[in-house]
């Protein structure tokens, strides 16, 4: 049984989409990648998975700075 969704609490959050593009190596092994904002351009490169982790970071971080910066216009 569905429970139904709170219209309310709906509003509080912020769907988005953040697309992860991979270049691998025959071996399967990481080139390098970028990210990109559905809303932007390329958001970020990367060459090995802890410079992903650090792009999605420095994503949301940027992310949080704009949503702050709008807020107090």
């Amino acid at each position: 049984m569905a429970i139904a969704a709170d219209e309310d609490s709906l509003a509080d959050y912020q769907y988005v989409t953040l697309i992860v593009r991979l270049t691998l190596d025959r071996n399967g092994r990481l080139i390098h990648g970028d990210l990109i904002d559905s809303t932007s351009a390329r958001r970020g490169r990367f060459a090995n998975v802890s410079s992903l982790t650090s792009a999605i970071a420095d994503w949301l971080s940027d992310r949080e700075q704009t949503k702050s910066r709008s807020e107090g216009s």
